[in-house]
């Protein structure tokens, strides 16, 4: 008994250095955005913190994974994978994040010890131990360190708001924050949709806000300030992470931590050549915050099956596989890319497929060249294909609509003065280049010169099938409910960048790292020295690199947000119980992204009777129908001339706050708050005061 709780002890003291590095980390950034933290909050993070190295522990050990180089980022990112899982769980459930989360918590300590003491042994401890150092247990904190420096502008946008009244970020953060209030506040959490109170919550891929929900139990502040502090940056960890883990697996340590700084810090393709900001990685990894917890994911599914593939380890496929379908649920845009790409790749790089590669080739290009000679000889084909995929709209969207870029004279000459089934051509070919850049050429003579020295390595052709996988979703992909034509074609490419650009810096790192083994180690330091300088003077800017930087973003990115409402959010913030609902006057029938319910619930962390009404009506016809009732009774609302009525009519509905403008200010009743041009009535306290009664 007493040896297996040395070795419990041993673990918990290793697991405890990770959970204090994400401790820091989340502290630091909620401070920054202004978030009230007191002692109780900051061992609740690194109890989190805990459960997630615990989580992950539990997967190494199961699994029987014992690289000690890349455990410690591992076990974070298998642990973020499942507690994000187990906490969207609260969808179903109804109910509060944190809850889902504590009933894990104390079911995972147990599994823990269960694990440690009957399936570990103190030689097999001892064994994997020793392999390892403290180095390899503090690579969280410089990951964690090299991300907070990197997002920290993002994470001030919440106090710059309330100082300037300007969000410092892209409009669909106040979306984001929504979501993370309907699951993990304790005043909208359970009560179905934030802006449709009392409605279900429509299927999307919510698994990414997973960690952020369960932190709004533990800490004060407007979950927009958890949008910008920790939900977006966490998600860029889980990324570094996943290109850590690579490099390392890999080559080394060092090529690791290289391939971390290069992801953040290398400019990205639209600051160079062709500069189309609509393919600026760096800002669509912070526009959408799912995108870097999917590609970290999909990195982790490659580590592990290099792992199973080299040490012919079952164990890492089965787990493989689990983290490629949990991919699905964080962003389902990078599954549709990423699955077909890696089944080719393991399928060709299969030596009992090695017979059938040549006759697989050439069926897939004649497959291709009927299909396009069906298209250019068949004009109803053509045509039928075209309104299905609106691939001509969707070229003339990012060539022609993304000023300025670096070749807008020239598309626009293409466009003008040759057939549109060339240029149509020409548009396709061009998007991979200018999504990723001087790697499109770097990469295949990098692969070129690997394969004269050594021969292809395992996943080495994930980058080509990722290559054609990207063309075909532009192809085939339809327009989504909305109408954007862009979302399923577009926001895959951070995954082609990011796999351009490891698959290059592994075999180089390689090539390199080689040729300085028969000198001192010092002068093995002097390369990434010089990597890391030059990326540190290329990030020295004026403006971040997530800035859009294509002109039709600047009416997303930075825009003002009246004095008034963020006043009257944050006072119903300070008053808000767990049933309260907030309905605003007038209403906004025609917006559909950041209308002032959006806004107001990001800030005051309560449900909003109806907001984004454009949306709410292509969520199936019962959403629809309710949206239209709602709409209806808010617009009926007459408040002029002391109407008491019109407050009972709300108050019946539910709705305990009335927030209005000057247009729909009521006459001769009692304001709980006002400002120039907003007010806020307790309707309780109206009907109590100057109706008689409820």
């Amino acid at each position: 008994m007493l040896p297996a709780l040395r070795l419990i002890s041993r673990s918990i003291l290793h697991g405890s250095i990770i959970a204090l590095s994400f401790a820091t980390f989340t502290l630091y950034l909620l401070l920054t955005a202004g978030g009230e933290i007191n002692c109780l909050s900051a061992i609740n993070i690194f109890f989190l913190g805990l459960v997630l190295w615990i989580t992950g522990e539990m997967l190494c050990q199961l699994f029987k994974l014992h690289n000690t180089l890349i455990r410690a980022p591992l076990t974070l990112t298998l642990g973020t994978i499942t507690m994000s899982l187990v906490a969207i769980s609260a969808l179903i459930i109804r109910t509060q994040a944190l809850v889902i989360f504590e009933i894990y918590a104390v079911i995972a300590v147990i599994l823990f010890v269960f694990i440690s003491h009957f399936f570990i042994d103190a030689a097999r401890f001892k064994d994997i131990a020793a392999k390892g150092d403290i180095v390899d247990l503090c690579i969280p904190a410089l990951l964690f360190a090299l991300v907070a420096f990197w997002s920290a502008d993002l994470a001030r946008a919440l106090p710059i708001l309330e100082a300037t009244y300007h969000l410092n970020a892209w409009t669909d953060y106040y979306i984001h924050a929504t979501e993370i209030s309907q699951l993990g506040s304790a005043f909208s959490a359970g009560r179905g949709s934030i802006l449709l109170v009392g409605e279900s919550i429509p299927f999307y891929h919510y698994a990414f806000f997973g960690v952020s929900s369960i932190l709004a139990g533990f800490v004060e502040i407007p979950p927009l300030g958890l949008a910008t502090a920790f939900l977006t940056p966490y998600g860029i960890f889980v990324l570094v992470c996943g290109a850590y883990i690579w490099g390392t697996l890999l080559v080394s340590r060092t090529t690791g931590i290289l391939c971390a700084l290069f992801v953040l810090f290398l400019p990205d393709a639209s600051t160079y050549g062709f500069r189309n900001g609509f393919f600026s990685f760096h800002w669509l990894l912070v526009t959408s915050p799912g995108t870097g917890y999917a590609i970290g994911i999909v990195l982790t599914t490659c580590s592990l099956l290099y792992i199973s593939h080299v040490e012919r380890q079952g164990s890492a496929l089965f787990l493989a596989i689990a983290t490629l379908i949990a991919v699905l649920f964080f962003r389902i845009h990078v599954f549709f890319l990423f699955l077909p790409s890696i089944m080719a790749t393991i399928v060709f790089e299969n030596e009992s497929f090695k017979r059938y590669r040549r006759g697989i080739i050439f069926i897939v290009i004649g497959l291709s060249a009927i299909s396009i000679l069906i298209l250019l000889l068949i004009p109803w084909a053509q045509s039928s294909w075209l309104d299905y995929s609106h691939v001509g709209d969707f070229l003339r969207v990012i060539h022609l609509n993304q000023d300025p870029t670096g070749y807008s004279d020239i598309a626009g000459w293409i466009t003008t003065h040759t057939s549109p089934i060339f240029a149509m051509l020409l548009g396709i070919v061009f998007v991979p280049v200018i999504a990723v850049g001087a790697l499109i050429l770097v990469y295949p003579a990098v692969s070129l010169l690997c394969k004269t020295r050594s021969g292809p390595g395992y996943l080495d052709r994930l980058p080509i099938f990722l290559l054609i996988s990207f063309v075909v979703m532009i192809l085939i992909t339809p327009a989504i409910p909305s109408g954007d034509i862009t979302d399923l074609k577009h926001r895959s490419f951070p995954l082609l960048y990011v796999v351009f650009l490891l698959w290059t810096i592994v075999p180089i790192s390689r090539f390199f790292f080689e040729r300085l083994k028969r000198y001192d180690a010092f002068l093995k330091f002097i390369l990434p020295a010089l990597m890391v300088g030059a990326v540190g003077i290329s990030f020295i800017r004026s403006t971040p690199p997530w800035f859009p930087i294509f002109g039709w973003g600047k009416s997303y990115y930075g825009l003002p947000v009246e004095k008034d409402l963020i006043s009257a959010a944050l006072f119903v913030r300070a008053r808000r119980g767990p049933t309260d609902v907030v309905a605003l006057l007038p209403t906004e029938p025609k917006s559909a992204l950041s209308d002032h319910g959006t806004i107001f619930a990001s800030l005051a962390d309560t449900p909003i009777f109806l907001a984004r009404y454009p949306i709410q009506q292509l969520h199936g016809k019962r959403r629809a129908l309710i949206a239209d009732e709602r709409m209806k009774l808010l617009n009926a609302i007459d408040l002029n001339n002391h109407n008491c009525g019109s407050f009972r009519m709300l108050a019946r509905h539910g709705i305990t706050w009335l927030v209005t403008y000057d247009v729909s200010k009521p006459v001769g009743l009692p304001q709980s708050f006002k400002s120039n041009h907003v007010s806020v009535y307790d309707i309780a306290n109206v009907l109590n005061s100057s109706c008689g009664s409820r």
